[in-house]
């Protein structure tokens, strides 16, 4: 029975009464920080970051769709446009070029077709685009613009060589 009254006058830290109790302060949210739930905050913020890294848009043309592009409709039987993997060359029935560095590329499976969208850029001028065309799948060579889908261009056997002379 002694030992039970000795015990009613201890506090729950343990100490007797009259002893100088240091208290234990929380933050302001009442929970302590754990090991656990840090590791889980850190593995969260990393499995966010390799989400976003995996989603990334393509920066290049694919490569089967990479070549020169004629057409015989009528008001452009002179101009062609050509496609490679980081250019878009434009030539036109007077003879000017335009070239073009792809920034972005977009695809998006609209059925039958798949319309690619070029984000397109000209820094001597400062001319940026966006360069949207459908590709068939059933018709293998065939590109048709977005805003002008009855003109289709024929994808032509040889790509021509682009030579910017930046070796010189």
């Amino acid at each position: 029975m002694r030992a039970w009254r000795h015990d009613i006058f201890r506090t729950t830290a343990g100490q007797q009464k009259g002893q100088t109790v240091i208290p234990i302060f929380l933050p302001k949210t009442g929970i302590r920080p754990t090991p656990t739930r840090l590791i889980v905050v850190l593995f969260c913020v990393i499995f966010a970051g390799y989400i976003s890294g995996c989603s990334r848009t393509p920066t290049s043309i694919p490569e089967e769709l990479s070549g020169k592009y004629i057409t015989d409709h009528p008001g452009y039987e002179d101009q062609y446009f050509e496609l490679s993997s980081d250019h878009i060359i434009m030539g036109f029935a007077d003879g000017m070029l335009k070239y073009y560095d792809v920034i972005k590329v977009e695809k998006e499976i609209v059925d039958p077709k798949t319309l690619y969208t070029v984000l397109c850029a000209n820094e001597s001028e400062g001319e940026e685009f966006n360069f949207a065309f459908f590709v068939d799948a059933a018709v293998e060579g065939i590109i048709n613009f977005k805003n002008k889908p009855q003109v289709s261009w024929k994808k032509q056997g040889a790509q021509t060589a682009y030579n910017d002379n930046s070796d010189i």
